[in-house]
């Protein structure tokens, strides 16, 4: 059985038994990273290096502090270029911040929610998405008086069991270009007050040859769900990601944003991005996934592409996912 059936295998065990056998196949996954030989001049050889090396970068902050101290600013200005000045810099800071205030203002400005919850599973009981969001306009004297429930209107459904959290335990199979296939595990846990947590693991293996190389590479995060409707959310998250091969370990942080889309029965969509630095290295990345709904069942493809230094890991993958 190889890697990629036997993690669809565990990903239909009943939740009792998917626990200790998937901490097993972790556990596996970290010691063969940590003991098996190094392949020469393979892309995760060279991976490995970038991830490793001592960071390269000059004192150049040296010279421009002496460039910049041989200037000195000049009498005082004239209070329109002051304003005009402090005017451009809030422009600056509402463009750059508007990824995050922008759905926000769309999605929510003119509602306040009366209850928020989790139904068992995407479009369970005719639901518009995952999350279950009542609705009503925010009482300003002009506000409309239709009332938004799950998507539909006033139109009534299925009454559905709100639940205060909710869990996505899946498994991945992927091609990475030039002869590298990946393996991964991935958890998250949302809950209701907007927090989130999700941990994500790969292994990548390389076959040369007369040799085998492969490291793990592993993320963890704290998530903010910033906007959210029935159909649409937007998160932020902050983390640590980790590089373990035959050299050793590296570690860095993880910024991403992201967002989860039910644009309707049975389709699932997400998209990601990220920037961070694995240990010397600077290492974004991006994710984009496409999935079909059976029930608590999503099998879904995609594509990530992430970069280590000069190095990338990226190609197609399918994941097999359950929601709890």
């Amino acid at each position: 059985m190889g890697p990629a059936r036997a993690l669809l295998v565990l990903a239909l065990m009943p939740l009792r038994s998917i626990t200790r056998i998937r901490l097993l196949v972790l556990s596996l996954c970290l010691g063969m990273a940590l003991l098996a030989p190094v392949a020469l001049a393979g892309k995760l050889d060279r991976v490995s290096q970038e991830a490793h090396s001592p960071s390269s970068s000059g004192s150049s902050s040296s010279s421009s502090s002496n460039s910049s101290s041989g200037s000195s600013c000049s009498g005082s200005g004239d209070s329109s270029s002051d304003t005009s000045g402090a005017d451009g810099a809030l422009a600056i800071v509402m463009v750059v911040t508007s990824p995050w205030w922008g759905p926000n203002y769309i999605l929510e400005h003119d509602k306040t929610e009366l209850s928020v919850g989790f139904v068992p599973y995407p479009y369970a009981s005719a639901h518009a998405g995952l999350l279950d969001i009542d609705n009503e306009p925010v009482p300003d004297g002009q506000a409309s008086t239709i009332v938004e429930r799950d998507g539909y209107g006033s139109r009534s459904r299925p009454p559905v069991h709100k639940k205060n959290w909710a869990v996505q335990l899946g498994a991945e199979s992927g091609y990475v270009f030039d002869r590298v296939w990946r393996e991964g595990l991935k958890f998250r846990l949302q809950t209701a007050y907007r927090i989130e947590f999700d941990a994500s693991w790969s292994l990548f293996m390389e076959r040369e040859v007369g040799a085998f190389d492969n490291l793990v590479l592993g993320r963890e995060h704290v998530i903010w769900r910033f906007a959210q409707s029935n159909s649409v959310q937007f998160r932020t998250a902050l983390g640590a990601q980790h590089l373990i091969d035959a050299r050793g370990d590296e570690s860095g942080i993880d910024v991403e944003y992201g967002l989860d889309a039910f644009p309707g029965r049975p389709v699932v969509m997400s998209l990601e991005g990220a920037i961070g630095n694995l240990g010397a290295a600077f290492a974004p990345r991006v994710r984009a996934t496409l999935g079909i709904m059976t029930g608590r069942f999503e099998l879904a493809f995609g594509y990530e592409h992430e970069w280590i230094g000069r190095e990338s890991l990226g190609g197609p993958f399918a994941m097999w996912r359950i929601w709890l």
